[in-house]
């Protein structure tokens, strides 16, 4: 019995320490990780900004973090603040190799019969002109714009003509909500 006593009286005095200890050798584990993934981010998202890589090298380092973070997901609820910086880069970078395939294919079609996908695509390249791409995408981007600004001018200026010459408000009204919705 006395032993015992001993035992539970040492026990509360011990297991808080090596509980602290515990807490202390965790944190300084994360601490690293998330040091170690700071330093694969930056890295992966200076060398895609400046165009010397592609959205795979963005890929490698947010798998590479996942790796790393792993162990440390159950006791630690926050990422390193840069993943979700380099997530909506690699999804913009994805976007453009889309983009591309799809103005390749825009390019050979009349755009009188596919308004609504030009004037899409055309939005879509706009919304990302900031991220980084191969020349080739930014001049079928501006192929595609210049197809979509060169229609919509000749399928609207007869109406508009039209419209201006009876000065007929209803038509002209008409002419500018139709113009609207081709942009």
């Amino acid at each position: 019995p006395q032993v015992t006593m001993s035992r539970h009286i040492a026990l509360e005095k011990i297991v808080p320490l090596a509980q602290r200890i515990a807490r202390g050798a965790t944190a300084r584990r994360f601490y690293r990780i998330l040091l170690e993934c700071g330093v694969l981010l930056t890295t992966a998202m200076n060398k895609a900004k400046t165009g010397k890589a592609d959205f795979t090298v963005l890929e490698r380092a947010l798998s590479k973090c996942s790796v790393l973070y792993g162990p440390m997901r159950g006791l630690y609820a926050a990422e390193h603040p840069l993943t979700k910086e380099v997530k909506e880069l690699r999804f913009k970078m994805k976007e453009w190799t889309v983009l591309g395939d799809i103005y390749k294919k825009l390019v050979k079609e009349d755009v009188t019969q596919m308004i609504p996908e030009f004037t899409d695509a055309v939005q879509r390249g706009k919304n990302i002109l900031d991220v980084p791409h191969t020349d080739t995408q930014g001049k079928l981007l501006q192929k595609c714009e210049e197809m979509l600004e060169n229609c919509v001018s000749l399928k609207l200026d007869p109406l508009a003509d039209e419209a201006l010459y009876t000065l007929d408000e209803k038509k002209m009204r008409d002419v500018l909500k139709e113009a609207k919705e081709c942009m």
